[in-house]
């Protein structure tokens, strides 16, 4: 079991190696995907000994003919793996090339019922590069760091209250979810999205990320594949304004990658549980029991506690 396991991980690892150089030749880094719907963090989390490897790149979508876009950030890509740990927790790595490379982690605080969503906090681009993200190290134009980025995020499947498959999704965080364009300060630090669930395997996807707008198509393939596609920053088709002009080059303007909307790509694939159903059933029932101890020790606490108390009300009354 343990060597299938390991071939399963083995293989799935080197086929998300073989898509990274495919993309790299053409590809931007992308969605965060990691953790959540597009560009913003969930509150749900993968079961425990599940591990999520991906990969995530964009292209930009319009490029004027007196645009320039530095050609130091081309073929810019991410790659991540994240770990479900008791059905609560989630650790993850993501690399973004070998100067920028960030941590993530999210806890479940809240389960969800029929009526009250799911509670998470988390911290993602834990990292000592203070501009970690999905642009890489070279974005420049953000006037706060974008590393230790804590988020706080609710979410809510609506299906059991109004009987239409959508989850709803809304948080606040900081680094990362602040914008730094004036469109976007009404809505600084607050993200939120709706997931419509078309059918089991495509879902439709609409967020605002904190700064920008962004819209997508999730398709769950076969063999635990999963394919997120769509347009990130859409609101850059009719605000988006060039970072500088070209001093060298006069009538070129200088467009930073977040200054047009986006292509984004990103392939992902679920691992596991590495422990099988027989052993998860195994340490439940091992839970369930001891839960069972320790309430029948309680009880039997409880009752020495009461026999005690009776017998020094007996005791009294013998005194006197």
């Amino acid at each position: 079991m343990k060597n299938f396991v390991l071939i399963k991980v083995c293989l799935s690892s080197a086929t998300l190696v073989l898509i990274s150089c495919l993309l790299s030749g053409l590809s931007f880094a992308g969605f965060y995907t990691q953790g959540g719907l597009l560009d913003i963090p969930v509150a749900y989390t993968i079961e425990n000994t599940q591990i999520d490897v991906g990969v995530s790149s964009y292209l930009i979508v319009k490029q004027p003919s007196n645009v320039d876009v530095p050609g130091k950030q081309f073929r810019e890509m991410d790659t991540w793996f994240t770990v479900g740990l008791i059905n609560r927790i989630e650790v993850g790595m993501r690399y973004y090339g070998p100067k920028t490379f960030s941590g993530y982690v999210k806890a479940k605080i809240l389960n969800e019922t029929s009526y009250l969503p799911a509670i998470s906090i988390g911290m993602l681009n834990i990292s000592p590069n203070t501009k970690v993200n999905s642009w890489g190290d070279n974005a420049s134009n953000y006037y706060h760091n974008l590393n230790y980025s804590f988020f706080i995020v609710a979410s809510k499947d609506m299906e059991p209250v109004i009987r239409f498959p959508i989850k709803l999704h809304l948080g606040v965080g900081s680094g990362s979810f602040i914008g730094a364009w004036k469109h976007s300060f009404p809505w600084q630090g607050i993200f939120g999205g709706i997931e419509w669930n078309v059918n089991k395997r495509i879902d439709i996807i609409g967020e605002l990320d904190g700064r920008d707008f962004n819209l997508g198509v999730r398709f769950a393939l076969p063999y635990n594949f999963t394919v997120t596609a769509g347009i990130g920053e859409i609101e850059q088709w009719w605000s988006g304004k060039p970072s500088a002009s070209d001093p060298n080059r006069p009538g070129v303007l200088v467009y930073d990658e977040y200054d047009q909307p986006k292509f984004n790509f990103s392939v992902q694939y679920l691992i596991g549980p590495l422990l099988s159903g027989a052993e998860q059933e195994r340490l439940m029932r091992l839970k369930n029991r001891i839960e069972r101890a320790l309430e029948r020790l309680k009880q039997a606490r409880d009752r020495r506690e009461a026999s005690e108390q009776e017998l020094e009300r007996l005791r009294d009354i013998l005194i006197k």
